[in-house]
């Protein structure tokens, strides 16, 4: 789990490892205000190998206060 602003830095370290295609995001409608549900589909390839993966589905949920990003979690 990867928490506060260097969390955030090491999970796009994390994700710069794949190329991602077909990379697809949905917003899905939140019953909150400041949340944003997004739902996510793509192959991912890993570089340093250059296997990929079968298409893989992901619920992401983005919390937002005064314009800013506060909270995201991944695979909900």
């Amino acid at each position: 789990m990867y928490k506060g602003h260097q969390g955030f830095v090491e999970w796009i370290d994390f994700l710069s490892t794949f190329k991602f295609r077909e990379f697809t995001p949905v917003p899905i409608s939140s019953p909150e205000e400041d949340c944003v549900i997004v739902r996510v589909e793509a192959y991912a390839t890993v570089i340093a190998v250059g296997k990929e993966s079968a298409k893989m589905r992901d619920l992401q949920e983005w919390k937002v206060k005064d314009g800013k990003i506060v909270s995201a979690k991944c695979g909900i």
